[in-house]
């Protein structure tokens, strides 16, 4: 795939985060307020991303940084379920979705709204 191609959803994508929780995958980690501290640790450059099922840029940004992940070993991707603790998202100052944060050495240094081509976020991670 090229990587200024843009991802598609399909069904099968939609299916797997309709029914539930904005989860993360075999490539990702499912961030709460009770390991967040732990994730942006364990790597020296990590992405939380913010996101909810319900939201088309959100699955797609999903998407996006699943392949990033996928392709990455040392590729350490959160995901963080807004709906799942509004609190914590609201304490981290998260008021537009998707947001991603991105930590070096457990430390924010960048914040992105909404989605960007692959090739960004792999240069980034």
């Amino acid at each position: 795939m090229d990587n200024n191609e843009a991802i598609n959803l399909d069904d099968a994508d939609l299916e797997k985060v309709s029914g539930g929780y904005f989860t993360a995958t075999e490539h990702t980690v499912t961030v709460t307020r009770a390991n967040y501290n732990a994730v942006i640790s364990s790597a020296p450059s990590v992405l939380i991303m913010f996101g909810a099922h319900w939201a088309g840029p959100s699955v797609q940004l999903r998407r996006t940084l699943e392949t990033v992940a996928s392709e990455n070993d040392n590729a350490v991707i959160g995901i963080v379920d807004v709906d799942n603790d509004e609190d914590f998202c609201y304490e981290l100052n998260v008021r537009t979705i998707p947001t991603t944060i991105r930590f070096v050495n457990g430390m924010e240094v960048e914040r992105i709204v909404a989605n960007q081509p692959l090739d960004f976020w792999m240069k980034i991670i």
